[in-house]
């Protein structure tokens, strides 16, 4: 069967992939009859209609048949509009119907080429399946087939669509990127991150359903447009078009089979071993699979059943009657509860279950799932099971969970309230430290009022004599100032945490994690897998009080890998990793630090495209909750993505967005948003402004954080600002940091400094061994512009060669110098010489790229004047490759190096 993505470029539906598949049939090659396959709302018709002009254009005549639940129910219903009237003769009844038919349509096949073409076909009366076999058999005509795949088929039809002889085509759903192009085309503007990600999962690439929830998403109140994107409603979306569509996909199920349906879109997902407790007769699941309504995926060792549509269970939900909903919650939550295979995050389903339902709730239930509900972020489930332990028993955990789960809905004031009422009940010293913590960093981090979190944080501290409460809210302590620059005080407080033998785990986790963070920031890499040991050991036994020390920890762990001088790419798969496993336990938390990480090194290593991609995903859990302050740091990353992509307007729109987003003291924003600002300054010309930048912060930070110090100095240098400040402060830097990394940009300044070729060249190649192959292809890029003032025209051409290699390891970056390089080839004698330095003769060459020999000869002639080379033998030197250069690079990243980019020019009009 052939396969055919409906919207994959992405073009409209039935575009050019379905129609060249199908050309060969429309040449009139191949069988007579044609089927093309989709579920529900894919875009059969759609592609039908689209190949109704390729029909004319062949010269084929054509009749459209448009098949109906009505018409079926009149034999020969889909096919009246084209028989005759039966005459006041007699003649139609003396014939039959189905010889009429026959007669009519061999009539209308005999001028010539003749198609029938039927939307729909699933819906044909037997009479007019029997009509269009008999006209098959005969070669009367060509047929073409739309039929949904996901329905039973009737016997007639099957036989039509199945035969052996047949073409068949699928139309498939739409892909991420395709869904989200339709849904800007739909809207006129785009879709913020996390909407893009909610239509998708909703809809699932189904054209027509993401048409309709986009449109019924737009009567809402709570879509609104901001920035020039849209932020659609977080809440179920449901309108009369979308429940007709879903009666439809529903049509001929079975009353055990709708209930499945029910159960599925009060309780989805469900433990598959779960549903079958419920469900009696196996093939009722079967057939629902097979149907393509349920989905079974398998997770952590657990096999779980949910609609392939998240959208169809919205709207479902929406449908159900209250006491039938409220039904079918209390049968599940009995099930659940007589369950024997209990798994973390059971107690949040059941308890949701008995809510719906309306039953009597336990305390304790309510308390363990209103903790499980914070994990995941969810805010308003999270009060909800508060307030019904909370009319229990009223106490100090019950009003714990009410004011985290206010701060995560963004309601500060009110949760500060909140946990106010949980400080009073608090029975001792670590409730109340406990207490203090959460509110410190509900200020300090998404509140956004860093004062008034460290405020309530010493004022805790002074009032507090237990020493573990104390050396956990004095880890907390030094977290908040290694944010504002103050590792010195960070680095005390843990060390006077760690130098207590008898702390809990929980005060040693914490204050591992600060100093682990803090060595990496500080070059002080021999310290870190040591704290980072330690810490592994204890953090399973707190793993519930310091759900982000796990993930803080694998961040840590890749930025000492990147900054020791590790490879570059060496530490991405650790954080896709970790990043799969956080975002399958919906934790937000982690997903959201993870991919702010992960955005850094991976622009570290110069891959614009996954840092834009991880940087889509990080906004889409950051959104959600944002615990320890990243949507700033994101976004400027982001931001510096930008400018990597040579997207300068958008960079600096991304940068004045910011504002709203993080605190403006947050070092970790500073450093992206410098970057961004330095290398804007750079491409717009300004190196003074950017020189003064890089001056000033790099400075700034050169005690408290030296490894952004180095980062933002040598983006100076990178853009080719020439200033013996930075170079003596990355000369400085490289001695009191360890590893090569420092090293390698103290090499680069001095190299940028001395004007110094061939020192720049060996900067490349040790740029690329660590798989720094962005900041390989600027230096290379340096060299030959140094080269070239040295009038050494060959050392130019082979750099720029290097430079080009080198950025095609850089998907999606752009490398402005590379546009420059008409001054030395054009595009076409570069083309022909890497063909000549290969041994190519001018015939092949001729023949390979449709041109003359003497062309080809003319060509290699400017070369040789351009390079002052002499023929073919100069060639080698400046366009073969060179293998140790490439070993190494395959050997820093894992991978052959990709394709090299197409030079572009920054955008910065």
């Amino acid at each position: 069967m052939t396969t055919t993505n409906a919207m994959g470029d992405p073009r409209p539906i039935g575009g050019s992939a379905a129609l060249r598949s199908l050309r060969p049939w429309l040449d009139g090659r191949g069988p007579r009859g044609a089927v093309v396959w989709g579920e529900l709302g894919v875009g059969r018709s759609h592609l039908l209609r689209s190949l109704l002009p390729e029909f004319d254009a062949s010269g084929w005549r054509f009749d459209v048949v448009v098949a109906s639940e009505a018409a079926r129910a009149v034999p020969l219903g889909a096919l009246a509009h084209l028989l005759p009237p039966v005459d006041a003769s007699g003649h139609g009844q003396r014939l039959g119907l189905l010889p009429l038919a026959h007669e009519v349509f061999r009539a209308r096949g005999a001028s010539g080429p003749y198609v029938v073409v039927v939307d729909d076909a699933h819906l044909l009366d037997d009479a007019s399946v029997t009509v269009l076999q008999e006209l098959l058999r005969a070669e009367v005509c060509r047929l073409l087939l739309t039929v949904r795949s996901d329905v039973d088929l009737p016997a007639g039809v099957d036989a039509l669509a199945h035969r052996q002889e047949n073409h068949h085509v699928t139309v498939e759903p739409l892909n991420r990127r395709a869904t989200e192009a339709l849904a800007t085309s739909v809207l006129g503007d785009r879709l913020t991150a996390a909407s893009a990600a909610s239509v998708w999962e909703r809809t699932r690439g189904i054209p027509l359903y993401v048409t309709e929830y986009l449109r019924a998403a737009r009567q809402t109140d709570g879509c609104v447009r901001l920035d020039g994107q849209w932020e659609l409603p977080r809440t179920p979306v449901s309108s009369p078009r979308l429940a007709r569509l879903l009666v439809e996909r529903l049509d001929g199920l079975t009353d055990d089979e709708r209930t499945v349906v029910e159960l599925l879109a009060v309780g989805e997902p469900l433990p598959l071993a779960l549903l079958e407790t419920i469900v009696v007769e196996d093939r009722t699941l079967a057939r629902l699979e097979t149907r393509g309504i349920l989905r079974i995926e398998t997770s952590r060792r657990r096999t779980a059943a949910a609609l392939s549509r998240p959208l169809d269970g919205d709207v479902q939900r929406g449908e159900l009657p209250l006491i039938r909903r409220r039904a079918h919650a209390r049968q599940l939550a009995a099930a659940a509860s007589a369950f024997p295979a209990r798994r973390r995050g059971d107690e949040l389903r059941i308890a949701v279950w008995q809510l719906e339902a309306g039953t009597e709730i336990s305390a304790a239930l309510a308390l363990a799932a209103g903790y499980e509900a914070l994990r995941v972020s969810d805010g308003l489930l999270a009060a909800r099971l508060a307030d019904a332990a909370e009319a229990v028993v009223p106490g100090f955990e019950a009003a714990l969970i009410h004011g985290q789960a206010l701060a995560a809905q963004g309601r500060f004031d009110d949760a500060d309230d909140r946990l106010e009422l949980a400080f009073r009940r608090a029975d001792d010293d670590a409730d109340r430290a406990q207490v203090a913590a959460i509110r410190a960093q509900l200020w300090f981090f998404p509140g956004g009022d860093w004062q008034r979190g460290v405020t309530v944080l010493e004022e805790a501290l002074s009032r507090n004599e237990d020493p573990d409460a104390r050396v956990e809210m004095e880890a907390l302590r030094a977290l908040f100032g290694s944010f504002v620059g103050d590792l010195d005080t960070a680095m005390a407080a843990t060390l006077r945490g760690q130098s207590r033998q008898e702390a809990t785990p929980r005060a040693l986790v914490a204050t591992l994690v600060v100093a682990s963070l803090a060595a990496v920031v500080r070059g002080q890499f021999h310290e870190v897998a040591g704290q980072l040991e330690a810490a592994r050991e204890l953090e399973p036994s707190v793993r519930d009080r310091l759900p982000l020390a796990r993930m803080q920890m694998v961040g840590t762990e890749a930025l000492a890998s990147t900054y020791s001088g590790g490879p570059a790419a060496g530490g991405l798969p650790l954080l896709r990793d970790a990043l799969r496993a956080a975002t399958g336990g919906s934790d937000a938390a982690g997903a959201g630090y993870l991919g702010a990480v992960l955005i850094h090194l991976s622009l570290f290593a110069g891959d614009v495209e996954l840092a834009e991609s991880a940087g889509r995903d990080a906004l889409v859990w950051l959104e959600q909750v944002d615990p320890v302050a990243m949507m700033g740091t994101t976004l400027a990353h982001l931001a510096y993505a930008a400018t990597l992509a040579g997207q300068v307007r958008a960079a600096e729109t991304r940068l004045r967005h910011l504002a709203d987003k993080g605190p403006a003291d947050d070092v970790r924003a500073i450093l992206a948003v410098t970057l961004t600002e330095i290398r804007c300054a750079a491409i717009r010309g300004r190196l003074v402004h950017a020189q003064r930048l890089a001056v000033e912060r790099s400075t700034r930070l050169f005690a408290s954080h030296p490894m952004w110090s180095a980062l933002i100095a040598h983006e100076a240098i990178r853009v080719g600002v020439v200033d013996g400040t930075l170079v003596t402060l990355l000369d400085a830097l490289a001695e009191q940091t360890e590893g090569e990394l420092v090293a390698l940009f103290a090499r680069h300044g001095r190299a940028v400094e001395a004007r110094d070729a061939p020192g720049l060249e060996v900067v490349a190649r040790q740029a690329a061994r660590l798989g720094l192959r962005l900041v390989a292809a600027e230096a290379s890029v340096q060299a030959a512009y140094r080269y070239r003032r040295g009038r050494d025209l060959v050392g130019a051409a082979r750099s720029m060669q290097r430079a080009e290699r080198h950025a095609g390891g850089c998907p999606g970056a752009v490398m402005v110098g590379l546009s420059d390089q008409e001054w030395l080839l054009t595009p076409r004698e570069t083309q022909i010489a890497r063909m000549a330095a290969t041994g190519a003769t001018d015939r092949r060459i001729a023949a390979e790229l449709t041109l003359s020999t003497r062309t080809v000869s003319n060509h290699l002639r400017k070369v040789y004047r351009k390079l002052q080379i002499e023929g073919r033998g100069g060639l080698a030197s400046v366009f073969a490759p060179d293998p140790s250069e490439a070993e190494a690079m395959e050997r820093a990243s894992g991978q052959r190096p990709r394709a090299p980019l197409n030079p572009g020019r920054a955008q910065v009009e």
